[in-house]
Formats: structure tokens, C-alpha cells, sequence
């Protein structure tokens, strides 16, 4: 039995040695997609656009979705700007660390954004100083406290360099979320129970547009009509009848 623990020992950690060592395989597919997608290399195999490859190549035979696609070319941009963690003696059970992609894409807030599309982050202006200033922070943190290195800890510490206040933000948020449903609110109270002056001027109003109207028509045309239409005529005058009794009523 111990010779089994051991042989399952050695294989968890052969399995994880080779999990590591390929952790950072999505920066060598996001040059890869990036340099496809800025040599027009798509059209080579007869799509005729980078949006149609991503979804019916990339998508469909690689298994990889347009978003993830994007992210992997972006952080394609961001890693070569990260220091070597390896040389920080950061250790997790006892093995060397690597940065993840969804920590490697934290560090893109630190880039600029375009200046045609304001909600877009220009990865190509990133500067490195920058980043390796805040990498340093984290790495600093999660050796001095004993903790992971994750994309939640790398969030913080941009959020911290760029002044973000998350708090702040979830109060504002909340804010105008309370101001837009008591908004809804009141439009829905209106729509239920309508100021009565207010509904009473615009049937008026109506009314005088559709009297108008109905007055255009010829009488022997409206006589005509009138023949073969009694039963709506008389549910008109029945309505109009009880519309006047409540408005004489004392």
C-alpha cells in the first residue's frame, strides 16, 4: 500500500511539474493569434474576416471562444512586460510560480485607453515600468502574507494605482440603482392611478381631435356606414352616456 502512495505521490507531482511547465502556453497562443490577426493571415485560408475566423476557425476547431481569443492576444501584449517571477522566490508548496492569464490580464487596466474606442485599453502603450511597479507590490504582498497569487490580489493593487475605490463605486452604484427603481416606481404609480385633471384634458383633447375628424366624412357616406354598423354605434352613444352621467353626478 505504501508503494501505491507513492507511485500516486510521484504522479500528482509529475502531473503538476507539466501543468506548470505549459501554464503560460496561452502567451505563445495569443502571439500566435495576434500575428494572424495583423498579417491578414486569415485570408489565407479564405475568410474574409478576423471576426468570421475567430468564430468558425478558432472557435470551432480550437475550442476557443472570441472573448478568450481576444484576452489571449491581449495578454500576449501584457506578460513580456512582467518581471521573471521565478526569481522572487515566491514558492507555492514548494514550486516555483507562474502568473496566470486572468492575473496577467488585471495588469492591462494599467494601459492607456485608444483613442477611437474610449472603452478600449491600447495593451501596445502599456509601459512596462508601470506594470513591474505594481508587480513588485504583489509579489511583495503575497510573500509577506503567505497567500496565493491570484487575480483578486493583482485587482487590488492596480485598483490601488489607478485610484479605483471599489467601495465607493458599489455605493454610487447602489445609489443610482435605488434612484432609477423609486423613478420606475413613480412612473408605474402614474401609469396605475393617473392625475385625474391631467387624464380628463387629454380625452378631451382626443375626443375634439376624433369630433373633427369624424366630421369630414360625407353624410351619406357616414349614413350608409351607420346602417351596417348599429351595434357599434350603440355601445359609442352607450358610452358616451355613461361617461356623462358620471361626470353629472353630484
Amino acid at each position: 500500500m505504501a508503494e501505491v502512495a507513492v507511485s500516486r505521490k510521484q504522479r500528482l507531482q509529475a502531473l503538476e511539474k507539466q501543468i506548470r511547465e505549459n501554464y503560460e502556453a496561452f502567451v505563445k497562443t495569443g502571439f500566435a493569434l495576434m500575428e494572424i490577426r495583423d498579417e491578414k493571415l486569415h485570408l489565407e485560408a479564405g475568410f474574409d474576416s478576423w471576426d468570421r475566423y475567430l468564430k468558425e476557425r478558432v472557435g470551432n476547431e480550437f475550442g476557443i471562444e472570441m472573448r478568450q481569443a481576444q484576452k489571449f492576444i491581449a495578454c500576449a501584449q501584457i506578460r513580456p512586460k512582467l518581471p521573471d517571477i521565478s526569481r522572487s522566490q515566491l514558492r507555492e508548496n514548494g514550486e516555483a510560480v507562474e502568473w496566470g492569464i486572468e492575473a496577467v490580464y488585471e495588469f492591462g487596466r494599467l494601459a492607456p485607453k485608444e483613442e477611437r474606442h474610449k472603452g478600449r485599453y491600447d495593451f501596445g502603450r502599456l509601459r512596462k515600468h508601470d506594470v513591474e511597479q505594481v508587480a513588485k507590490k504583489v509579489i511583495d504582498h503575497c510573500k509577506e502574507e503567505g497567500v496565493k497569487l491570484t487575480a483578486p490580489v493583482v485587482r487590488r493593487f492596480v485598483d490601488e494605482e489607478l485610484g479605483v475605490n471599489r467601495v465607493a463605486q458599489a455605493r454610487e452604484s447602489n445609489r443610482r440603482r435605488r434612484e432609477q427603481e423609486a423613478e420606475a416606481e413613480a412612473r408605474r404609480e402614474e401609469e396605475e392611478h393617473p392625475d385625474l385633471e391631467q387624464y380628463l384634458n387629454e380625452l378631451i383633447r382626443k375626443l375634439d381631435r376624433d369630433a373633427e375628424h369624424l366630421k369630414e366624412v360625407e353624410e351619406d357616406v357616414w349614413k350608409q356606414w351607420r346602417a351596417g354598423h348599429l351595434g357599434l354605434v350603440m355601445r359609442l352613444t352607450a358610452a358616451c352616456k355613461a361617461l356623462t352621467d358620471l361626470l353629472g353626478r353630484e
